[in-house]
């Protein structure tokens, strides 16, 4: 199992806040939700909840979902969602393709329930989420609404819409025309420096017959659903720019000043904030955020609402209070690696080599956390303390399309160096092999000398033997030789002896020697007296 890709939504109340990862299986891709916090589980539930009725519901294909132990589970889809679609036909100067895609998306949201219009009027559910008075003549709506029908959660496959979210489902009347607002100001938030080249936010709500007056509702309406999920006076929402009018909205576009936010945390949640507005430049820029409340053991910078790249030189907190004085300390900048930030999953760091931190940020919902220790003076109350934060930064808008292009292209060359540093591994691990394997040859190679030397030797001694061998063969043989001749002599005396000894009996049995006896009997006695 290997995790792709995972984003968090920490900027929210903790009943609401999730996880969301992509995780290779090996043979297929899966997404998981769940809650970063345990009151979030019901929140999970009510998802998985949502998806069951929509899919009874709505004529459209719904992302099926599964449930285990408070994880929902979704198998990945490989497709473009709507909002890559419209894109590339603005990449192309299709305008007129663009504007029929969004008829098409109109038509789809139009037409996902057969309800007839009507007369809308705010019932006490809707007041009580959205905080905020409406009616509208001859509407169409949705009922149970899925307010959260932007372009990035519905997917293209086949021509057939995929709605891939349902975290936002509410069991009561909503205009369409609010759900279609949400979704041009998600898209126009999230890619307008791209596509305001060739469209204008205008042009786009005109096209949907939104009049100037229902964008000021509908953005009272957003602004209060914001504040229901990310909690009161909470700014931190992709959706800051719907907080203006719409002349406000377009006027903000096109200014070269963009925002630079500092958020306290109190309890875990962000509750303090200081904003300042800083024109665009590579020239480094110091911002001072005063703040006189305590809190958590970090702060949020959101240092800009669209895509761009951002150098930070660093960043430094001034404490000061009647009983400690004043003192300045360093979070983050070359001297520590810049290790006390971390971020969300819209910035990416590049350039670690260099001594700033610089990053891409893609959309508008970019988070730094700056992780802060406080001194043990300071959990002493005293009078009047202060915290000054200092970011000292640079800012110089890329194009949304760019920016995603460089950071898949990033992606891909960290894949290309994650395989070569892989085989490298492996090459090194082969490469101790090897040496090992050299070692036992060489260590075998001194045993095969020793055995070779132990058997020339045995050779020569064995060659020595030999000779011995032969040399006791050939005096074998040579005794053997005088042995034969001795037997043959023998052989030739034994015959010899034999003929005597035949003779010998034939004298002694001869008539003449019997005849003789006496004479030899005499001869022997006169021998004996002689």
């Amino acid at each position: 199992m290997k995790i792709l890709y995972t984003k968090y939504t920490r900027e929210r109340l903790p009943q609401f806040q999730t996880e969301t990862r992509i995780v290779d299986m090996g043979n297929s891709l899966i997404v998981q939700k769940k809650p970063l916090r345990n009151e979030g589980e019901r929140h999970i539930t009510e998802i998985f909840n949502n998806t069951k009725i929509l899919s009874d519901v709505y004529r459209a294909n719904i992302l099926e979902s599964k449930i285990q132990s408070n994880l929902l589970i979704y198998n990945y889809v490989k497709s473009e969602s709507l909002s890559d679609i419209l894109i590339k036909l603005l990449e192309k100067d299709n305008i007129e393709g663009f504007y029929n895609k969004l008829q098409e998306y109109k038509v789809f949201i139009e037409n996902l329930q057969d309800i007839p219009p009507i007369n809308f009027h705010s019932c006490e559910s809707f007041i009580e989420v959205f905080g905020t008075e409406l009616s509208l003549k001859a509407a169409r709506v949705l009922n149970p609404a899925n307010i959260d029908l932007v372009f990035d959660n519905i997917l293209v496959k086949d021509n057939d819409y995929i709605i891939i979210d349902c975290e936002w489902v509410f069991n009561f009347n909503v205009p369409v025309l609010f759900i279609m607002y949400r979704a041009i100001l998600s898209f126009w938030t999230k890619y307008c420096n791209f596509i305001s080249v060739n469209v204008s936010l205008a042009d786009i709500i005109r096209y949907f017959e939104i009049s100037e007056n229902l964008v000021d509702i509908f953005n009272d309406i957003e602004r209060n659903f914001q504040s229901m999920v990310h909690g009161e006076n909470r700014t931190d929402d992709q959706y800051r720019k719907i907080r203006y009018s719409l002349n406000s909205v377009v006027n903000l576009i096109n200014e070269t000043k963009y925002p630079v936010q500092v958020l306290l945390p109190v309890n875990g949640e962000y509750t303090y904030e200081k904003t300042i507005w800083t024109n665009y430049s590579q020239q480094f820029q110091v911002l001072q955020f005063n703040f006189n409340q305590e809190f958590d053991d970090h702060f949020r910078i959101d240092p800009i609402k669209q895509s761009a790249y951002i150098i930070i030189r660093s960043i430094y907190i001034i404490v000061s209070d009647s009983e400690n004085g004043e003192k300045r300390i360093v979070l983050a900048d070359e001297s520590n690696d810049f290790l006390n930030i971390s971020y969300n999953e819209n910035i990416r760091r590049i350039n670690r080599e260099t001594k700033y931190f610089s990053c891409l940020t893609v959309g508008s919902n970019n988070h730094l956390f700056i992780k802060y220790t406080h001194e043990k003076n300071e959990q002493v109350k005293g009078e009047n303390r202060q915290y000054k934060i200092f970011v000292e930064m640079s800012a110089t808008t890329i194009h949304d399309t760019v920016v995603r292009e460089l950071i898949m292209n990033m992606q891909l060359l960290e894949e290309k160096n994650a395989t070569i540093a892989e085989k490298n591994e492996q090459i090194c691990e082969q490469k101790s092999k090897i040496y090992s394997l050299n070692s036992d040859i060489i260590s075998t190679l001194d045993k095969i000398k020793k055995q070779d030397k132990i058997i020339t030797e045995k050779i020569v001694l064995h060659e020595k033997l030999q000779n011995e061998l032969e040399s006791q063969k050939n005096n074998l043989m040579q005794n053997k030789h005088e042995f034969e001749l001795l037997k043959s002599e023998f052989i030739q005396l034994n015959d010899q002896l034999l003929d005597i000894k035949q003779k010998h009996f034939e004298l002694q049995n001869s008539t003449s020697w019997k005849l003789t006896k006496p004479l030899r009997f005499i001869g022997s006695l006169i021998k004996r007296k002689m």
